[in-house]
């Protein structure tokens, strides 16, 4: 069973790459351009951007979470649902505990010639060469064919992958948490109608009023740009039981940390910066769309924001500490061969380098002697620079749209 004619690959971000795909397949276009939409301007009308800092604590076992995209209650179907609903897209989504019915839903879908979202736990592809503790249920694929014993799927990198089915349905089942994805599909209906442009054009408000409330005034301080001066305080708080100097106070455990912290920002299906280059690209298509030239100043303060997110992103990993430095380099060119090749050699032996640095850092923090101190501190400035220019940015997009 092979979706026909399915040709659409690759995206900056699992979700907002995964529904362009589809809404492309499906013929759907942007109604002032006659062709696909742009992922910049799927993510825009979701809700675009945001901030949220979460700590998880699993007995003895802690680990962080950044999200900077728009959102309040963590991945799931819930964003793209939103996006599509806005454009006047109607979705289908279905949600099970049973393999069972996990498996009869998805070839439903594959036989009656659809293409479908699927989330996954990530380490269970082996396509995307993760090492197996590194859990996230909130992946989205596009899955377009089961063909003799093999899923046959789209994801970011730009050229197809697949997996076994037997991989692809413990993929959908993990129970790890938080996020555990639940065999949870999502179709998209062919519309019976071109989106107009009013459509369109109501949608991208929405979207930016979105980005607004979220960023500005978020419900509780883990949300919102509130959430930066929380994170950046607890980075350097040893009094504070949540604070990294105790929950990280084991260094293999801070490294993973400052991994994290960089692969959320930059590597993480972001693309890149936070997503804050692909929300000033899409400030720059509302510009034009609803005749606003104010918003294309705001995209010039976005496109700063993303310069000092990298610089967060550096932070973490600084160039001073060679093994740091080096980690952030792997890190880096492990993505970009999956973005581009899909070599899995090439990515596993980047991963034999970064096991033989953690196997280092069970015994001592890979920095020079003291360096402690002096990484977690230049990571607390970052964050608070970037507090700085996104509040600003945020108050001068809020302003168009008054």
């Amino acid at each position: 069973m092979v979706v026909p004619g399915y040709a659409q690959f690759g995206g900056k971000h699992c979700e907002t790459g995964a529904l362009k795909n589809v809404l492309a397949y499906l013929g759907v276009t942007a109604p002032h351009t006659g062709k696909p939409f742009s992922e910049e301007l799927l993510l825009g009308i979701g809700g675009g951007i945001g901030m949220s800092y979460w700590l998880f604590q699993f007995g003895e076992m802690a680990f962080f979470f950044v999200g900077t995209r728009y959102g309040e209650k963590g991945p799931g179907s819930l964003f793209q649902e939103q996006i599509a609903a806005r454009l006047g897209l109607k979705t289908v989504v279905r949600e099970t505990a049973s393999p069972k019915r996990g498996a009869a839903d998805l070839e439903a879908s594959i036989g009656a010639g659809r293409p479908v979202v699927a989330w996954v736990d990530m380490p269970m592809l082996p396509y995307l060469g993760l090492p197996p503790q590194a859990h996230f249920g909130g992946h989205a694929i596009v899955v377009y064919g089961i063909e003799n014993g093999r899923a046959l799927i789209a994801d970011r990198g730009r050229l197809p992958v697949s997996a076994t089915a037997g991989e692809l349905a413990e993929a959908r089942a993990s129970k790890f948490k938080p996020y555990p994805p639940k065999h949870r599909l999502m179709e998209v209906e062919p519309p019976r109608a071109p989106i107009s442009a009013r459509t369109l054009e109501r949608a991208v408000v929405r979207g930016i009023g979105d980005t607004c409330r979220h960023l500005l005034r978020g419900p509780i301080k883990n949300i919102g740009l509130q959430a930066l001066p929380k994170w950046a305080a607890l980075l350097t708080d040893e009094k504070n039981p949540k604070g990294w100097p105790t929950v990280f106070h084991k260094p293999v455990g801070l490294y993973g940390a400052l991994m994290s912290a960089y692969m959320f920002i930059e590597i993480g299906g972001t693309g890149g910066s936070a997503f804050r280059p692909m929300y000033a690209a899409f400030l720059c298509e509302a510009a034009q769309l609803l005749k606003e030239p104010r918003l294309e100043e705001v995209s010039g303060l976005y496109r700063e924001c993303a310069r000092l997110w990298s610089a967060v992103g550096c932070a973490a990993l600084p160039d001073w500490a060679p093994e740091l430095r080096e980690t952030r380099e792997l890190l880096a060119r492990k993505n970009r061969i999956f973005e581009q090749e899909g070599d899995l050699p090439k990515m596993l032996e980047i991963n034999r380098r970064l096991d033989q640095i953690l196997a280092g850092a069970k015994k001592r923090f890979p920095a020079p002697p003291g360096a402690i101190p002096e990484v977690l501190e230049g990571l607390r400035q970052s964050i608070l620079r970037v507090h700085e220019a996104e509040t600003k940015a945020a108050k001068a997009l809020e302003d168009c749209i008054r």
